[in-house]
């Protein structure tokens, strides 16, 4: 297995994501959203730490983070590079991808501030054709790529070579 892509978030960095990681939570808390995959509890740590994999993920490919990308779970891509890259964080080294995710491709990133490790790159496609597991009591089964699974981040870029950053 390839070692991951570290990341190193600034301060700068990791505030603007903190941010939009409170606005996601919010903005969902007061629309009445639930959690989409059965989660019941707290979700600022999840919400914080999901915006700022997507900030790592999108400084990897020198993009700014997007304050105004609130809405998440819509038609637009985590990261607009290569046909649209969706971020996953995990406190474990595995990449989760649930029954109705859109197809596509799911980076798994892991860490906290200020370092996030990008993992490496899996298929919606590969992942579904894979039992699913219950990882917790009461919540829906998902699809489960183990780190090892995935393809290197960077050489899934070299891949991508030619279809373009679509922002």
């Amino acid at each position: 297995m390839a070692a991951p892509v570290v990341v190193t978030l600034t301060d700068q960095e990791a505030y603007a994501a903190a941010q939009l990681g409170c606005k996601r939570n919010i903005r969902s808390v007061y629309r009445g959203g639930r959690h989409r995959a059965g989660w019941v509890g707290p979700a600022w740590n999840n919400a914080v730490l999901g915006a700022m994999a997507e900030a790592a993920v999108r400084k990897h490919f020198g993009l700014a983070l997007d304050p105004n990308h609130v809405d998440v779970y819509t038609n637009q891509p985590d990261v607009p590079v290569f046909g649209g890259l969706e971020v996953r964080w995990s406190g474990q080294s595995r990449l989760i991808i649930r029954p109705e995710d859109k197809p596509g491709a799911y980076l798994l990133v892991t860490g906290d501030a200020p370092e996030f490790a990008l993992w490496g790159v899996g298929m919606q496609a590969d992942a579904v054709v894979k039992p699913l597991v219950v990882l917790a009591a009461g919540r829906p089964g998902v699809h489960v790529l183990q780190a090892n699974e995935l393809q290197p981040v960077n050489d899934w870029a070299a891949a991508q070579e030619g279809t373009g950053v679509i922002e």
